[in-house]
């Protein structure tokens, strides 16, 4: 299931706090890149992407939770999941937002 937020706010998904604001009140992502900050509590490694392809994130260190922010021109989607290529639990956000989720393993995205 992909959950798409659009709209800044809060809410809750299977206890899951989701948070969403300006990209602009994000850590610091590049216009034309999707940017993904792992490690909610710990402010982990960022990684740049911008391709639609599903990538796997190394993340060895199983960091829970991230923020992903989408600087991307309109129409490009940024997407994260909880699984390798895209499986698993997914979360989308629309160009210029940001999206946090905490206790969640990313695992792999795309833009």
């Amino acid at each position: 299931m992909r959950k798409l937020f659009t709209l800044a706010g809060a809410a809750a998904v299977g206890g899951t706090l989701l948070l969403t604001a300006p990209a602009n009140a994000a850590p610091v992502c590049p216009e034309g890149w999707a940017c993904i900050q792992l490690g909610v509590a710990t402010g982990g490694p960022m990684v740049r992407f911008n391709t639609e392809n599903w990538q796997n994130l190394d993340n060895p260190l199983s960091e829970k939770g991230f923020t992903l922010v989408n600087n991307q021109r309109d129409g490009d989607d940024a997407c994260a999941a909880t699984g390798p290529a895209g499986t698993g639990a997914g979360f989308c956000v629309l160009p210029h937002r940001q999206l946090t989720v905490r206790d969640v393993v990313a695992r792999s995205v795309r833009g």
